[in-house]
C-alpha cells in the first residue's frame, strides 16, 4: 500500500491509480483498492515479483523484449496514455502474471494524443540501444534506428515496432541460429591488424543515430566489420 504525504503527491497517486485501472492489461500492475485516510489518499496496488530488465540483453531475447514492450505501449497509446518514463528497468520480467513483461514506474504517466506515444517509442529505442549485446542482427539495428529518428513523424508507432520485432524473431528463429547472415560481429578494435590498411569498402551505414565516441567502422579483406560500442 502507498500513502500520499501531501496534496500534490495525493493527486499524482490518484492519477496513477485511475490510469492503471482504466488500462487493464496483463503487462501492467493491478490496482486493488483506493481510499482516503485522515485526508490522505492511498492505493493498494500490486507488488511486482520479478527482476527488472538489465543490460546487456541476450541476443536471443532482443526481438521478444522489443515485441512485448511495444505491445504494452501500443495498448496504452491507443487509449491516449503516455508513459513518459521508459527505460530498461521500467520493465520487469514477470511471466507468471500471464505476460512476459510488466511495465512499472507510472509516476510520470499522463494523458495525451496517441501520436505523442512516439516519445515513448524514442525512449524505448534509447533503452534498447544502451542494452545491445556484443552482437546484434542488422534487422534489429535498423528497427532501433527507425525508433530513434530525430523527427517524431519518421518513427514507427509502438504497434508497428511490435509487428516488425515479431517478424524478425520468426525469420531468425529467435536469433539462436549461429548461421544468421545479418549478424554483425562486434569485435575489439584494439586488436593488431596487418598494415597497410586496405582502402575502405562499402559497409552498412547503420546506426544513423549519433554513435558513442568509441564507435567506429573499419574493414579489411578477411576481417569482419567491427563495431565497438562504448560501455558505461
Amino acid at each position: 500500500m502507498r500513502i500520499a504525504r501531501d496534496r500534490a503527491a495525493g493527486v499524482r497517486l490518484m492519477r496513477e491509480a485511475c490510469i492503471l485501472e482504466a488500462l487493464k492489461h496483463p503487462g501492467l500492475p493491478r490496482v486493488f483498492e483506493i481510499g482516503v485516510e485522515a485526508g490522505l489518499p492511498w492505493i493498494a496496488d500490486e507488488l511486482l515479483d520479478g527482476a527488472p530488465l538489465s543490460a546487456p540483453f541476450a541476443i536471443e531475447h532482443l526481438a521478444g523484449i522489443m515485441r512485448d514492450s511495444c505491445l504494452i505501449l501500443a495498448h496504452c497509446h491507443r487509449r491516449g496514455v503516455i508513459h513518459d518514463g521508459i527505460w530498461i528497468d521500467a520493465f520487469v520480467r514477470a511471466p507468471e502474471r500471464g505476460f512476459p513483461l510488466c511495465l512499472a514506474n507510472w509516476r510520470r504517466a499522463r494523458l495525451g494524443d496517441p501520436v505523442e506515444g512516439l516519445d515513448d517509442v524514442h525512449a524505448l529505442g534509447m533503452a534498447v540501444y544502451a542494452a545491445l549485446p556484443g552482437t546484434a542482427p542488422l534487422g534489429i539495428l535498423s528497427l532501433v534506428d527507425a525508433m530513434l529518428a530525430p523527427n517524431a513523424a519518421d518513427r514507427p508507432s509502438a504497434a508497428e515496432v511490435a509487428v516488425e520485432a515479431s517478424r524478425l524473431g520468426e525469420v531468425a528463429g529467435g536469433f539462436e541460429d549461429p548461421e544468421i547472415e545479418d549478424v554483425i560481429l562486434l569485435t575489439d578494435l584494439s586488436r593488431d591488424l596487418p598494415t597497410p590498411m586496405a582502402a575502405p569498402v562499402s559497409i552498412p551505414t547503420k546506426p544513423k543515430w549519433t554513435p558513442a565516441p568509441a564507435m567506429g567502422f573499419e574493414t579489411q579483406p578477411g576481417v569482419p566489420i567491427a563495431i565497438l560500442k562504448s560501455r558505461p
